[in-house]
Parts: structure tokens; C-alpha cells; sequence
């Protein structure tokens, strides 16, 4: 639906150029030494190219085409790599065609370009309440002037700690059920820390 709202001109199957194109990004890149008939404009490659360019393929001869064959050799692409879908032809590039970056590759070179996390405590701006319950409880006093890169390898509890098997588990099965819990629009649970824990 999006396709046909905001590209109108696409069709399926897609329209095979009659005249030399740019290559097209996102399909094979551009094969040389395609024939490409003037008559019917398709193209035709053989496996094993003959080593005269210019002396007709097997798959040349053998198409449809009243004689006499003419045909010219440019490099072409096709939009799939099915036999029935034809050569067309393309321009000649210089460069080459980008190249698809991996995905992990690009978010890598955007982490280190990253700048490296601050060390100093932060107060979250929505802090009504637990905000409270960290300066009753004196935690702020506590970490003061500590190395936060040293304190977080202190409460970090992984699936597998030894002394409380689970517990990720079981408090994101606790969030999920009080998020679940909330009317329909409503994105914060806002009183979450609101029961002491015991």
C-alpha cells in the first residue's frame, strides 16, 4: 500500500530498458560482453562467451529474431537471476557500484565515534519518587566520590549470578505485568517504587 501511495510509476514485473541505463543499484553488478540485439533489444550471454566479442553467442543464434542478427556488445544486468529474465543494457562506470556495509560494521564505527560515558553520577529528571527513597535511605551520601565504573559491576545481576538465580527474570516478568496492568495511552507505571521493599 505504502509503495503504490508514494511510488505511483513502479509495476511488476519491472519495465526492461530498450536504451543503455545507469546501473542500477541493489541488483548484480553490471556483466560484460552481453549481445544485445537491435532488433528486440534483449540481451543474450552465454556461460562460455565466445573469444571474438564480436561473433554471435550460441544463445544469440538460436533466438527468435528474423535474420540477419545485428547486435551490439555492452556490459548489461537483469532484475533476477532467472533465465527468463532478460539482459539489459547499461553504462559504462568508472567506479565501481557501493557496496552494501554490514550492518554490525556501521553500528561499531558509530560506537567508537561515540563519546566515552561520563563517570559522574546523574539524578534522573523524573525523580519524585525515587528520588525519596535514595536520599532516605542515604545511597547518594554512600557513593559519593566513588568510580561509578567500579560500583556498577557491584549491582549488576546476570542471568546466571550464583547468589540469586533468576531474579532478571522475575523482575522483568513484575514490569511487564505492571505495564500490562496500565489503561490503554498510559506508557509509565508512576508509582512503581512506591511499596517499601521489604
Amino acid at each position: 500500500m505504502q509503495s503504490l501511495r508514494y511510488y505511483p510509476q513502479l509495476v511488476y514485473p519491472p519495465i526492461v530498458p530498450t536504451r543503455p541505463v545507469a546501473p542500477i543499484y541493489g541488483l548484480q553488478p553490471p556483466q560484460p560482453g552481453v549481445q544485445i540485439c537491435h532488433q528486440c533489444n534483449n540481451g543474450y550471454r552465454d556461460s562460455k562467451p565466445e573469444k571474438d566479442l564480436n561473433q554471435a553467442g550460441k544463445s544469440f543464434r538460436k533466438h527468435q529474431c528474423p535474420l540477419p542478427h545485428s547486435f551490439t556488445v555492452h556490459p548489461a544486468q537483469r532484475f533476477g537471476p532467472a533465465q527468463t529474465n532478460s539482459w539489459f543494457p547499461v553504462l559504462e562506470v568508472d567506479l565501481p557500484l557501493p557496496s552494501i556495509t554490514n550492518a554490525w560494521t556501521a553500528y561499531q564505527s558509530q560506537l567508537s565515534s561515540a563519546p566515552p560515558p561520563s563517570t559522574e553520577l546523574s539524578i534522573p529528571d523524573n525523580y519524585r519518587i525515587l528520588h525519596q527513597f535514595i536520599v532516605k535511605s542515604r545511597w547518594l551520601e554512600h557513593v559519593a566520590g566513588k568510580d561509578v565504573s567500579k560500583l556498577i559491576p557491584l549491582v549488576t545481576i546476570t542471568p546466571s549470578d550464583p547468589q540469586l538465580p533468576g531474579l532478571k527474570r522475575h523482575v522483568e516478568a513484575l514490569l511487564q505485568k505492571l505495564q500490562n496492568s496500565l489503561p490503554p495511552g498510559e506508557h509509565f507505571a508512576r508509582r512503581l517504587l512506591s511499596t517499601r521493599p521489604s
